[in-house]
């Protein structure tokens, strides 16, 4: 669940733009008030700090943001030694709009494209209510890690750098995590860890050189366990028949210093997390 969240809020990182929607019925406000305001409140949102090249409106609720960047903050170091980076996600180009009308029922409905990390998006769409959050997007090409890789390290521990690639993503979860709907089909190309550090018990943790895994193919689906298909043995009086699970349904790795390849792994989701 935690990799799943990840690159949720991984690639909200791009959509916390979204937020400028709040300002679209204001069809007066200055452009360059409107840049400031996003700045703060992705900043806010995200920790980082947001720089905007260049916004522009059009009609209604339409915007276009260049050269953006979101610079996350350096991470402390565990050895007491020099801060690590904390990564940086650029933006060429974000194109959005807005439905104006859900905006007066305090829903964000918005539909975007754009080039970010060099790679494209389209298709998109973001849409977040009191109750639920639902992220959809058609197709992700040619998208490369680079430093973004530096984010995913604060969150999954290791630092990936690739070329992602991917079709008809979609992520929706309600209240908490054990509502999560999500269906994940990405290819990696040129992918490496870059200086992975292994956690043990015996030796503390291990610093490993740079490790190429070549090609990755990841293939993941969340939901209950009776709409996908699958049945869990039980293993307590307490434990739910129909529960929210995570769906490894093909994860592999070729042409790189490693090989594997499995699927059919399943992790429960409880209420809080895994």
């Amino acid at each position: 669940m935690g990799l799943l969240k990840t690159l949720g809020k991984g690639l909200g990182y791009s959509l916390v733009f979204s937020l400028f929607t709040l300002m679209f019925t204001v069809l007066t406000f200055p452009e360059d008030r409107l840049r400031e305001y996003i700045e703060v409140m992705a900043g806010d949102a995200t920790g980082g700090r947001l720089s905007i090249g260049e916004l522009s409106l059009s009609g209604l609720g339409g915007v276009e943001i260049t050269d953006a960047a979101l610079k996350m903050p350096a991470e402390k170091s565990p050895e007491g030694g020099d801060d690590r980076p904390g990564g940086m996600l650029q933006v060429q180009r974000l194109e959005a709009s807005a439905a104006l009308f859900a905006l007066l029922d305090n829903v964000v409905d918005v539909n975007f494209e754009g080039t970010i990390q060099g790679g494209e998006i389209s298709g998109g769409h973001v849409l977040q209510t009191q109750e639920r959050f639902e992220l959809e997007i058609d197709e992700i090409a040619d998208l490369r890690f680079g430093t973004m890789g530096l984010i995913l390290k604060s969150k999954i521990g290791a630092d990936l750098r690739a070329t992602m690639g991917g079709k008809g993503l979609k992520i929706a979860y309600g209240k908490d995590m054990s509502t999560l709907e999500a269906e994940l089909d990405l290819d990696l190309s040129d992918s490496r860890l870059v200086d992975p550090t292994i956690p043990t018990k015996q030796l503390g943790p291990l610093s490993l050189s740079t490790m190429s895994l070549g090609q990755v193919q990841l293939t993941i689906k969340a939901g209950k366990s009776s709409t996908m298909g699958i049945k869990k043995r039980k293993r307590g009086p307490g434990r739910k028949k129909d529960e929210t699970v995570i769906h490894l349904a093909n994860v592999g790795a070729s042409g790189g210093d490693v090989e594997f390849q499995f699927d059919a792994g399943l992790v429960a989701v409880q209420s809080g997390g895994v």
